[in-house]
């Protein structure tokens, strides 16, 4: 699989409820907006890397 492919199964991950909802929690357990920000990303990288495995794809750049 090709970086394409992780992306897609990146969209497709975001694409779930589950990322809105941990989303939310992330945005809602700070008052600090940044933080809150910094938490969502963590979010994000974690569902890039779970879809990077199950596509194969090694790299978490």
């Amino acid at each position: 699989m090709d970086e394409d492919d992780a992306d897609a199964a990146l969209q497709a991950a975001l694409d779930q409820p589950a990322f809105a909802t941990r989303s939310a929690a992330a945005l809602s357990s700070t008052l600090d907006a940044v933080e809150g920000l910094r938490r969502v990303c963590r979010v994000m990288t974690r569902l890039r890397q779970r879809a990077a495995a199950l596509v194969g794809h090694t790299s978490t750049s």
